[in-house]
């Protein structure tokens, strides 16, 4: 890591190895943040994810091989993707989802959390958990708007911080209550819904493009540097940063509070 002192310093470095991160989903955006987090020389990650490597899955999840699609766990190709290259870190691999508060205790001992996961159900529990246990949590995620002809139209990508002194995703509105009841049916129920015309795209898989994910993913992790290293005097990250890919531009967000927020005891926007 001689090359990133001169930039972190030994403190900076030192910091970082002493740290346990949580990554929870490692699909397109979640192998790319674990990869950079091991070659920043995190000292330990846990990785949580339930899912099977889809054959869709080998144009844009680091670390896949052909032979892995619909036999290797998505945790296991990124825990093999650290091990083969060597980095001094420790890593617990859990294959599974958090679906329950009781799920979320396997990342209470973490000092930092990266949500990669675009369902709802993860990413509340997570939300709750970095204010109950005081643990800042980063989310993020990317989006596509497509033609007829299935071109992209429009893309853009979001990195938020929460945790305490910080408005939630809830506050945020990120967290839709229509997409968490949904989540929270039984299979055979969302899916007899979905029959049924009750429930629209649910189970449609979106665009997902590499660089896309790259860019998202590296600016959370850079969300992580600051918070940790308080490199080039950043002493108060941004909130929340807004991409807009079509046109290059990234936006700094802070949210007003008006109303109490029960989850993170701020004001929930009007």
């Amino acid at each position: 890591f001689a090359r990133q002192v001169l930039a972190l310093g030994d403190d900076g470095q030192r910091a970082l190895r002493q740290l346990r991160v949580g990554v929870v989903g490692l699909g397109g955006v979640g192998s790319i943040v674990a990869a950079q987090l091991g070659h920043l020389g995190i000292g330990a990650l846990t990785l949580v994810d339930g899912d099977i490597v889809e054959a869709t899955n080998v144009s844009r999840i680091l670390g896949v091989r052909a032979g892995d699609a619909g036999r290797t766990a998505k945790t296991e190709v990124a825990r093999r993707y650290l091990a083969e290259a060597g980095l001094p870190i420790e890593i617990r691999a859990v294959a599974r989802y958090l679906e329950r508060r009781e799920d979320v205790r396997l990342l209470a001992d973490c000092d930092a959390i990266l949500i990669c996961v675009d369902r709802h159900t993860p990413r509340a529990l997570l939300n709750r958990l970095a204010y109950e246990a005081l643990i800042p949590v980063i989310d993020m995620g990317s989006g596509f708007r497509v033609d007829g002809d299935g071109r992209i139209v429009g893309a853009a990508g979001r990195v938020v911080v929460v945790g305490p002194g910080r408005p939630c995703l809830g506050c945020w509105g990120h967290l839709d209550p229509d997409a968490l009841r949904r989540e929270a049916l039984p299979a055979a129920e969302r899916a007899a819904l979905a029959a049924e015309g009750y429930i629209h795209g649910a189970e449609v898989p979106q665009p997902s493009v590499i660089p896309f994910n790259t860019m998202v993913a590296g600016a959370a992790v850079i969300e992580l540097l600051r918070l940790v290293t308080r490199f080039a005097g950043a002493d108060d990250p941004p909130q929340r940063l807004a991409f807009q890919f079509a046109d290059g531009t990234v936006r700094r967000n802070s949210l007003a509070e008006v109303p109490a927020c029960a989850t993170c005891g701020r004001r929930r926007a009007a």
